[in-house]
């Protein structure tokens, strides 16, 4: 299929002849021409009236905040409270005017764009706000060169790496980044035709973002997805397909109005279906807020479809839900203070005989800690009848059933139990006794029938574990890097993993106390950003990463299921748990094999608490 750009130069002369388009401002070297003119005549001129000075276009470079238009400051305040690490641009056109819907690309996003970038490194994109406001998230070394590209100028599937989107590139060194870094707004001026002024001159489809009261809704980013199968291109017909990049966002306008090229957006020959998604921000993938609409595309236009917003933050319908069950949960608050409130207005309010578990939860990225509360209880009606008279502030909850049930009471009174009897007992050889995933767990360093017959004996069954106290085992290993798909890259990494005494080591791989493969460590990948999970994650496009901590180190794993080819255990599936913790600036990539025939949450859990280190 011929891959085709739109002619700037084309789009401008439609400009130009469409709406009578300004003259190219004179440059700023060189002062605009003298415009006096005299027509012979006997009588004396008038006094020429004096033209008014042509205000100079705009510089590129750091601008104070005064500088900024009045939007754009009050945005740049809010960003500036936010945990996360935010660098700013401010886009605007010659005439000084912000220039909304401006994509930046960074490092290996800029790569995947043909770009020419001259670096490895991962990077973050951004986009242009109405205000011109572009903040960026991002951490890069110097030099650091951004791109900034017009996407609407693209038409039909691109090859980006053979035909580059339209860009302007910005070199930072190492003091311009350092100050782009702590917060400092760079300028910068777009040269070429504005994304309004593209899709002006191009059949564009409209989405219409309304409030749930009919207003418009400004300022809130539009995507449209499709499914692939829906968008194959047919020769024979003369077909072009959108463009293979398809999840380009736009942010809707002061009408509430996002515009997107037609032929990207539905092809020359529209059909299938697509996806509308809303969200409050590009800042904000996972909001709460998030609306989406299934749509079937019409082959004639009108393209025009109208969004309409769940009610607004502070109405009763709008207010998000204290209890997430099945543990998942969309937003998350970046400051401890409202979560331990809770915590402790839960543990005054709720009796300890309706709960196992009331705990602070924290969620750990390279950029930002934030919080929620974790309940472990059988059933949430006694939480949500406290809340009802809670005048806290707003946070997240989540809700794990615990399975089975033993209440916070239960435990005390085992763990009460257990450290009695050792008091009466104390030639029995224990090494600890701690609470571990709602059981009370006696390390022994070695076995005693009088323990393990009290523990039978217990009147609440599987309350109380005895395990083996197990001495350190540290394996030190060579693993290879690699990138993000596992594609070798140049050097290797020196680990030192701490497991239980009783397993084995060949190579990578390592067996426990029976034998079986339980885990191998595969690689260490180059980590600069937390960008890098967004990479790892098309890898396993079926699992959500959980954030989890092991061996001392942060980080998140996937779980993935196949089904199994062993005819022993067909129609079963087989768990294969990947994790990516993060070591100064590699992530440390390994792999759990479970086994059948045990819940998989216990074997994580489990097989988490066995890995004492990571160095």
């Amino acid at each position: 299929m011929k891959k085709r750009f739109l002619s700037l130069g084309l789009a401008l002369a439609l400009l130009l002849t469409a709406c009578g388009g300004p003259a190219a401002p004179a440059s700023p070297e060189t002062p605009p021409p003298s415009q006096s003119s005299a027509p012979p005549s006997s009588q004396e001129p008038a006094p020429a009236e004096p033209l008014a000075e042509e205000p100079e276009p705009p510089e590129t470079g750091f601008v104070p905040a005064e500088q900024l238009n009045d939007k754009a400051r009050q945005e740049l305040s809010r960003y500036r409270e936010g945990k996360e690490k935010y660098g700013f641009l401010y886009v605007v056109d010659r005439e000084g005017e912000p220039v909304p819907n401006i994509h930046c690309y960074a490092g290996e996003n800029a790569w995947n764009f043909g770009l020419d970038v001259e670096i490895p490194y991962d990077g973050r994109s951004g986009l242009s706000r109405n205000s011109g406001l572009l903040p960026v998230s991002f951490d890069l070394p110097a030099p650091a060169p951004l791109y900034l590209c017009n996407k609407d100028a693209i038409l039909g599937i691109v090859d980006y790496q053979n035909e580059k989107p339209p860009c302007q590139r910005l070199e930072f060194d190492e003091e311009s980044l350092e100050r782009l870094n702590q917060g400092e707004v760079y300028q910068v001026v777009w040269e070429e035709p504005t994304p309004l002024e593209t899709l002006l001159a191009l059949d564009h489809v409209t989405v219409n973002v309304k409030n749930a009261d009919g207003t418009p809704a400004a300022d809130h980013v539009v995507y449209i997805h499709f499914r692939w199968e829906d968008i194959q291109p047919d020769p024979a017909r003369g077909d072009v397909g959108p463009a293979d990049s398809p999840y380009e966002p736009r942010y809707t306008d002061a009408d509430g109005i996002a515009r997107f090229v037609r032929e990207n957006t539905f092809g020359t020959n529209a059909r299938g279906y697509r996806e509308i998604v809303v969200i409050p921000s590009y800042e904000e993938p996972k909001s709460p807020r998030k609306k989406a609409v299934h749509i079937q595309v019409p082959s004639e236009p009108p393209w025009d479809f109208t969004v309409t917003l769940p009610p607004v933050e502070g109405t009763v319908e709008e207010k998000p839900p204290f209890v997430i069950e099945e543990g998942k949960i969309e937003s998350a608050l970046f400051h401890p203070a409202p979560a331990e409130a809770l915590c402790r207005y839960f543990t005054e309010n709720v009796s300890p005989e309706d709960y196992l578990e009331i705990k602070c939860h924290i969620s750990y990225t390279r950029e930002r800690i934030s919080y929620a509360v974790l309940i472990w209880a059988e059933d949430p009606a006694p939480f949500q009848k406290a809340l009802e008279s809670y005048s806290g502030d707003w946070t997240p909850v989540i809700f794990a059933k615990a399975f089975p049930f033993h209440s916070r009471k239960n435990l005390e009174d085992a763990e009460t139990a257990v450290k009695g009897f050792l008091e009466k007992n104390p030639e029995i050889a224990v090494a600890d006794v701690k609470r571990s995933e709602g059981r009370v767990v006696v390390r022994v360093k070695e076995e005693n029938d009088a323990l393990t017959e009290f523990v039978k004996s217990y009147p609440i069954s599987g309350l109380i574990r005895i395990k083996e106290y197990q001495p350190e085992n540290q394996v030190d290993l060579t693993v290879p890097l690699t990138d993000t798909e596992g594609i070798p890259l140049e050097g290797t990494a020196a680990l030192s993993i701490t497991v239980p005494v009783d397993w084995t080591s060949e190579g990578s791989s390592f067996r426990n106390a029976e034998g079986r493969q339980i885990m191998e460590v595969l690689s260490c990948i180059p980590f600069r950003s937390t960008g890098v999970y967004d990479k790892l994650a098309e890898r396993y496009p079926d699992s959500d990463p959980e954030d989890v901590l092991v061996g001392g180190l942060y980080g998140k794993y996937f779980h993935v299921q196949t089904r199994a080819q062993d005819p022993a255990i067909a129609g079963t599936f087989q768990n294969e748990i990947i994790y990516y913790l993060e070591r100064g600036d590699q992530l440390v990539c390994f792999q759990f094999y479970p086994s059948f025939g045990t819940g998989i949450g216990t074997q994580i859990r489990e097989f988490q608490e066995a890995i004492k280190a990571i160095q």
